[in-house]
Formats: C-alpha cells, structure tokens, sequence
C-alpha cells in the first residue's frame, strides 16, 4: 500500500501500516509518559490501564479463536518529530493501550504472536508538530473517552504555554496544577479506603447528569488549587518537590488532610448521608464553599502558628463543630442549591462562617 501524505490548514499528515513486530521495538515506537519529577520536558500520557489492556487483549485472544484473524478498526495515531523516514522513531498519541496490549499478548501468549506478528496495523502520523500541537491533539481526541484521562496532558500544555522566561519558582504553578488533578485521581480512582467519600465519584469527563458522581474534575481543581496554596503558605503542605518519595508524602498527607475533612463535614451534618442526600454538599456547591471556610480559617489563624497535619486537623474538627447551619440548607431544592455560580459559592461560604462564633473570632 502506498502512503497517502495530506496537509490541512498547516499541519502535514501521512497515512501508512506497520508490522506489529515493528510497532512493538523501543527503537521505533515509544509511549511519552508524565513525569512529575519533570515538568518542563516530560510527557504527558497517563501510566496504561491494566484493566483496559486485558481487555484489548482478551478481544484479539477471542476473534483469533473464533475467526483465525482480527482487526483493530481506528488507525494509530503517532508523532514524528523530526523529519519522517520508514525507521522514524514515533511517538504514540493515541493507541496507547493497543500497543500495551500487544505487548502483554508477546510477553504472555507466545503462540498466539507468532501467528500476529506480521499483521500490520494502519497509522496517522503528524508530521513534526510542535509540542504543544501534539498535547492538544491528544486532548481533543480523548476527550470525550471515559478510558483515556487527560488531566496530566493539560497541565503540561498549561506549562508549555506559559513564557519560557521564568524563574524556577514559577514551577509551584504546574506543580500545583499536578497535585490538584492527581489528588482528585488517586481519591477518585486508587484509594478505596472505607472512609474515602470521593472514590469513584469525580468525572473527569463530561458532567455529573444522570449519574451518582457529585463532581467534574473541572470544578474539583478550581476549588483546590487555592487551597492547596494556603496549605503551602503556611507550610501545612508544601506544593514543592524534589525526589519521588516527597512528591508521595505531599500525596499522603492531602489524602489524610481531604479524607479526614469531608469526614468531619459527614458529623457535621449526617442527616444527609444517611438519606443519601449529599449532592448539593459534595458536589461544586458545597465543595468550593467548603474549602473557601477553609482559606479563611487559613489565612487568618495561621500568620503565626507552625501547623503540623495532626493539629490542623484537630482544629479544623473544631471550627465544624462551632457551625450552625441546619441540614436542610443543603438538601436537594433546599436555600443553597440555589447558589450554583462561583459568587454563589462565595455567599455559602460566608453563610456559613457567620453562622460560626470561632470562625468570626478570627477576623482582624
């Protein structure tokens, strides 16, 4: 088959197939993965979905079975960032997970690839795009996906967009801008501890209609990026890094910091999650007023005291406990699921800390 080589607007694009032995060497392909130790040069693809290979993997195992043949019916589609070759090395946008599957069918059903090895599959590579292009061309093709999350692309993107001229402290920005998308993925998806109230109830695409999530990833990170900024301010929680193990005891401690809070908040008001009747309370409403009675609480208790996690928390129990705001509020048609703009939640919040002696006896 002859290449078919296009150009739309000023992006240049080649049609071609690749054996599958050839898709799976290093030397050809590779898959460009986020690197938190490296914001400024690193990929931008999340780590592979072991349950989203097995299940590629099981399908090709199946029509071999039944069909003595398969098919995978969308092209792969790859990066070539230098100028294009037959041996070009790419880099996979899309097809992260075939490739991953492939893999797992070498290493585990040796019998089974022989006899697929030489199939070729078809591919759509950009011809030298920028970086930038290559990011946001994984983003928009992923994002309506349920399978394929592209909150890592985006703060990378964010990064590449921001003027290569700062200093190095500007890396707390995208660094903040990690740890929020990251910390709503590991409640959302990785932590099933019991007392977790976020597992499983974040999207991380489309929105939260017709489903028993309370919010989308969007809302999450416009509430807790400021947060996580206070907490770095008064040095709660730093927001910096500079080995792995640091970054997973920043992890460690916003889980415990956000588990232990929105457990504090279920005391407070448990009428609610007894009738399952938290919506308004966990989702954009209560979730951003909830953490903005946090910011104040933070920025005027905190000028001059040393917080560890253990006493923030201890203290955070105390301001829940001096709030007077009956349940109802919070109910599904009650007064604050009328409040559904960011100004909105600012008034919730202030609702919410007048009602509390200790919160106002903060104010300077």
């Amino acid at each position: 088959m002859e290449d078919l080589i296009f150009k739309q607007e000023k992006h240049n694009f080649r049609i071609t197939t690749r054996k599958i032995s050839w898709l799976l060497d290093d030397n050809h392909v590779k898959i460009d993965y986020f690197n938190p130790m490296d914001l400024e040069n690193g990929g931008y693809q999340r780590q592979k979905n072991d349950s989203h290979c097995e299940n590629i993997a099981n399908y090709i195992k199946k029509t071999m079975v039944e069909k003595n043949d398969f098919y995978l019916p969308s092209s792969i589609i790859c990066s070539c960032r230098d100028e294009y070759s037959d041996d070009s090395l790419l880099y996979i946008v899309d097809g992260q997970h075939r490739i991953e599957a492939l893999k797992k069918i070498k290493n585990e059903e040796s019998d089974l690839y022989q006899k697929i090895k030489d199939y070729s599959l078809s591919l759509l590579i950009l011809i030298k795009p920028t970086k930038e292009e290559e990011i946001q061309t994984f983003i928009d093709i992923n994002k309506t996906s349920k399978k394929v999350d592209t909150s890592l692309a985006t703060v990378l993107r964010n990064r590449l967009n921001k003027d290569k001229s700062t200093t190095s402290d500007d890396l707390l920005i995208p660094k903040r801008q990690y740890l929020s998308v990251e910390l709503a993925w590991r409640l959302c998806n990785e932590n099933h501890s019991d007392d977790n109230l976020y597992f499983d109830k974040i999207v991380f695409e489309g929105d939260t209609k017709n489903s028993n999530q309370y919010i989308t990833l969007n809302a999450y990170y416009n509430s807790i990026k400021s947060y996580l900024k206070y907490l770095h301010q008064y040095k709660i929680v730093s927001n910096d890094w500079n080995t792995k193990d640091e970054l997973e005891s920043r992890f460690n401690d916003l889980q415990t910091i956000e588990i232990k809070t929105w457990n504090i908040v279920k005391d407070t008001w448990p009428e609610l999650f007894k009738n399952d009747d938290c919506k308004i309370l966990m989702g954009p409403i209560g979730f951003a007023a909830i953490h903005k009675v946090l910011n104040y609480f933070l920025q005027n208790s905190c000028k001059d005291y040393n917080y560890n996690v253990t006493d923030y928390m201890d203290d955070i129990k105390k301001v829940f406990e001096s709030i007077n705001i009956p349940f109802g509020l919070w109910k599904k048609g009650g007064d604050f699921s009328l409040y559904t703009s960011g100004s909105g939640y600012t008034q919730v919040s202030q609702i919410i800390i007048t009602s509390s002696p200790l919160l106002l006896s903060l104010k300077k």
